[in-house]
C-alpha cells in the first residue's frame, strides 16, 4: 500500500498544493516509516507535528491545552482532506480509495451518507442538486438577475415554511418563490431573509423542486467582484454556480475560493483558500461569456466564492 500512498501524495500535491491538509497527509505518512501499519494514531501527535511552530509559541505548561484547542481545526482540515481524496478516487487517481479513517490511519474511505448526517444534526431539510445562475445585465454591474433552483427533501413531517437567506451588496428586489408563496421579507445585516410557505405542507421524506428568483441592484460595482454559495443546510449531489457576463464587459481573470466569513472582500485574502475545482469557461446561445463552477456534495456550512476581475 505504501507505494500507492506515496504516488497519491504526489498527485495530491500537484492538484491541491501544500496547505494544512497536505501537511496532515505527510505527518500521518511519516508514522508508517519502516513498513509498520499502526492500528491507531493519536491525533495529538499529528497536531504537534503540523502546528509545531504555533504550539512552541506558548509556554510549555500550556502546550497540551493548545493541542486540545486545535483538535476542531484538525477535524475540519481532515474533512477537507478526505473530501479531496474522494475526488481523486472519482477521477481514477486514488484507485484504492485511501483516506484517513477512524484512528487517523489510512484505510478505505467510507461512502458518504449525507442524509444520515443531516438526521444526526437534526436538520429539517436536505437540499439536492442546487443550481444558481447570476446574469449580469449591464456593463456597470448595476443590475443582475438571479435564479436559484434546488430540490428540497423534508426530514421532518408537516414542514410548512422554508427560509431563504440571501446576502449581497446593494439592494435585493423583486423576489419570487415557487411553488407556494412568499409570506415575509426580513431585512438583516448584509441582505434579506425570505420565508416561503407551502400548501400543502411537506410530508416526511417528500421532495419538491423549489425556485427562487430575484434582482440584485448595484451589487457588482467594483473592479473585483464575487458571488458566494453558503451551504446553509446539508446538501447532496452537485452544486453548480454560473455567472453570465455582458458581451461588452467580459471577465479578465477568475478563481474559486473557499472559506472566510461574511463581508470579507478586501482582496479576498483573509481566511480564504483557493479551490482546486476547475472553473469552466463557456458562452450562452447569444454569445455572452459565462463562468461555471461545480462541486459534488459540498461540506455543510462551507462558503464558496466564484471571484472575477472585470
Amino acid at each position: 500500500m505504501l507505494a500507492e500512498l506515496d504516488a497519491l501524495i504526489v498527485k495530491y500535491r500537484e492538484r491541491y498544493g501544500e496547505g494544512k491538509p497536505y501537511q496532515i497527509l505527510l505527518a500521518v505518512r511519516g508514522i508508517y516509516e519502516g513498513g509498520k501499519t499502526p492500528s491507531r494514531i493519536q491525533r495529538g501527535r499529528i497536531i504537534r507535528a503540523v502546528w509545531r511552530d504555533e504550539i512552541k509559541q506558548v509556554k510549555p505548561a500550556l502546550q497540551d491545552a493548545r493541542v486540545q484547542l486545535l483538535s476542531n481545526t484538525f477535524s475540519a482540515h481532515k474533512k477537507t482532506l478526505n473530501q479531496r481524496l474522494r475526488q481523486l478516487a472519482e477521477a481514477g487517481e486514488n484507485p484504492l480509495r485511501l483516506g484517513l479513517v477512524r484512528g487517523e490511519v489510512f484505510g478505505v474511505l467510507e461512502d458518504q451518507d449525507i442524509e444520515a448526517y443531516a438526521r444526526k444534526i437534526k436538520s429539517p431539510w436536505l437540499m439536492e442538486d442546487l443550481r444558481s445562475r447570476v446574469e449580469l445585465l449591464d456593463a456597470e454591474g448595476r443590475l443582475a438577475r438571479v435564479t436559484r433552483r434546488t430540490r428540497l427533501k423534508a426530514l421532518e413531517a408537516d414542514l410548512k415554511t422554508f427560509v431563504h437567506a440571501i446576502r449581497a451588496d446593494g439592494r435585493i428586489e423583486n423576489v419570487v418563490v415557487t411553488p407556494g408563496r412568499k409570506v415575509s421579507e426580513e431585512r438583516v445585516v448584509g441582505g434579506l431573509n425570505v420565508t416561503q410557505a407551502f400548501d400543502p405542507p411537506f410530508r416526511l421524506q417528500e421532495t419538491r423542486d423549489v425556485v427562487l428568483t430575484l434582482e440584485w441592484v448595484d451589487a457588482f460595482r467594483n473592479q473585483v467582484e464575487y458571488v458566494v454559495d453558503f451551504v446553509q443546510f446539508p446538501r447532496k449531489g452537485r452544486t453548480g454556480l454560473e455567472v453570465v457576463f455582458p458581451s461588452e464587459r467580459p471577465y479578465r481573470q477568475y478563481q474559486a475560493l473557499r472559506g472566510g466569513a461574511p463581508g470579507e472582500d478586501q482582496g479576498l485574502a483573509s481566511g480564504l483558500q483557493e479551490e482546486p475545482n476547475a472553473i469552466v469557461e463557456g458562452q450562452t446561445e447569444d454569445g455572452r461569456p459565462t463562468l461555471t463552477w461545480e462541486i459534488e456534495n459540498p461540506a455543510h456550512r462551507a462558503r464558496h466564492r466564484l471571484v472575477w476581475e472585470w
